[in-house]
């Protein structure tokens, strides 16, 4: 499937909070790019001290995710 960060930078929904948290992750320049698990991405966030709205605004976008991609895909 496609990765998290592949499907957030091409992001264009009317969710704001997702759409500015895909403009964070395309400025990070250590994000993995291909990373597929959500463990790790929140790991990533934790070790890089993401704030509250951070965590808030992945947690969406995870379940957009996950609706567009991840159950389309099994």
């Amino acid at each position: 499937p496609m990765s998290f960060y592949t499907w957030i930078t091409s992001y264009n929904d009317d969710s704001l909070m997702i759409r500015h948290f895909a403009k964070i992750m395309k400025i990070d320049k250590n994000f993995t790019k291909d990373v597929l698990s959500k463990d790790a991405i929140i790991h990533y966030l934790y070790n890089n001290n993401a704030g509250d709205r951070a965590l808030l605004s992945f947690e969406r976008a995870w379940k957009k995710y996950e609706e567009e991609v991840v159950n389309e895909n099994k």
